[in-house]
């Protein structure tokens, strides 16, 4: 087949020549069938009614034939052209719809390894920012906008006496003294209203604010609570610390 296309491609002149001479030797050979058959009707005819028939009938005859030929010809070649006009135009719609789907693939992947840094990055920095939490000396707890802890570090696990799966998923209000959840609430919503992220509870261990462990005893702390937005909602954070040893 390759040789065939290399010997083709040499003798360009050959294929076109063919194709420019196809539809007249068409036309031609089928008014020569269609002469035949006339003749041979004829020549039934005689047989059968023993008189030949005149040569106006016979001129009348090939004239027929040779209208019926050339109008036969043209509908073919007009079905041809319409049918190549219709085949280029699916080929063309083909054609696109092909380079729209390599774009669209390439934009999938374009945008999937996009997503792949991302998160990569974002997994970094959530390493990074655990690792660096629990080198922290004061307990850190990050809860949701309804007060529900959702992420501690290993000194609160210590401060409290909790373990970290229990202290994930309790109330905060759970780790403050029953005494002191009215001031805790305050506090929550004076952060809330004006939005000053102050230590609270250094005014001393009667006037501070205190914490309650798992076996239920209280211990002054200090408090720093913030904010942090996101797609998926607002959290707070709290880094407490332990003011046992300053007040003993």
């Amino acid at each position: 087949m390759k040789q065939d296309d290399k010997q083709n491609q040499g003798k360009p002149g050959i294929r076109r020549g063919w194709a420019r001479h196809a539809i007249p030797l068409t036309i031609l050979m089928s008014f020569v069938c269609g002469v035949l058959v006339l003749v041979h009707i004829h020549e039934l005819l005689q047989r059968v009614t023993g008189s030949s028939p005149d040569g106006a009938m016979m001129v009348g005859s090939f004239w027929f034939v040779g209208v019926l030929v050339v109008l036969m010809a043209g509908s073919v070649l007009l079905v041809g052209r319409l049918v190549q006009g219709v085949i280029a135009s699916r080929t063309k719609q083909i054609m696109k719809l092909e380079e729209l789907r390599e774009t669209l693939e390439a934009e999938v992947v374009r945008r999937t390894q996009g997503l792949r840094e991302e998160v990569c990055a974002k997994e970094n920095m959530q390493a990074r920012f655990v690792a660096a939490i629990g080198l922290m000396n004061d307990a850190f707890l990050i809860s949701n906008e309804n007060g529900v802890i959702e992420f501690v570090n290993e000194k609160a696990e210590q401060m409290f006496g909790f373990p970290m799966a229990e202290m994930n998923g309790m109330k905060v209000s759970q780790l403050v003294p029953e005494q002191q959840r009215d001031a805790h609430d305050q506090s929550m919503r004076n952060y809330k209203e004006t939005g000053k992220a102050n230590v609270i509870g250094k005014k001393g261990r009667d006037h501070g604010l205190f914490a309650r462990r798992k076996d239920d005893t209280e211990f002054p702390v200090s408090l720093l609570i913030d904010k942090i937005e996101s797609d998926e909602g607002v959290y707070y954070t709290a880094i407490i610390g332990d003011l046992t040893e300053k007040y003993a």
